[in-house]
């Protein structure tokens, strides 16, 4: 039987990861800049003085878009017994960005803009991404810790990912059917 195409889904670490170097092109931080997640130890492992991103990526619904599924079925050119069932849907993705430092303001509106850049739609393009107009106003939110008020701000958008998967189901060969009637009449089909 002939091998079918690899499923289209990213992992959550891919996504991680891809929000990362997207982050990073859109701000010009380092690479230790822009953390996925936060530190173990809990209360930010930075100074107060530095700017730095912390990003989660995880799954929303929207029932206007992610229960639709799209079923279509195409022949097996070495394989009459089994057909190839192809299965594509939207899984609607949200990437929550927590920006600290003195300049964490400007920080999300360069992410917020740089979303429309070519580069960065390119990235989204070839990863089946596709960003979801109606962004989030960014939020400013100072955070007291250790009796400092440090500067935070938070921004949120919304992606739809094409997810593709892909199965080998049997060709229905025959069917039998039997028929009877409220007079007792009886019909046995075999359709082959």
């Amino acid at each position: 039987m002939a091998d079918l195409p690899l499923d289209q889904e990213l992992t959550i670490d891919q996504l991680e990861t891809l929000f990362q170097t997207f982050t990073v092109g859109a701000t010009g931080l380092a690479d230790a800049q822009v953390r996925i997640g936060w530190p173990q130890q809990g209360a930010p492992g930075w100074e107060i003085s530095d700017d730095m991103v912390a990003l989660r990526v995880y799954e929303v619904q929207d029932p206007a878009v992610d229960r639709q599924r799209e079923i279509q079925f195409f022949d097996l050119d070495d394989d009459k017994t089994f057909t190839k069932l192809q299965m594509s849907y939207m899984r609607v993705m949200e990437v929550d960005w927590t920006i600290y430092g003195p300049d964490a303001y400007e920080t999300a509106s360069a992410i917020r803009d740089h979303i429309y850049y070519p580069d960065a739609l390119y990235l989204l393009d070839k990863n089946n991404l596709g960003h979801i107009p109606g962004i989030h106003n960014i939020v400013r939110l100072r955070e007291q810790f250790q009796g400092s008020w440090w500067e935070r701000c938070e921004l949120i958008m919304r992606f739809n990912e094409e997810i593709i998967r892909y199965a080998k189901v049997p060709y229905l060969t025959s069917a039998e059917a039997f028929i009877e009637t409220a007079k007792g009449l009886a019909l046995d089909i075999n359709i082959s």
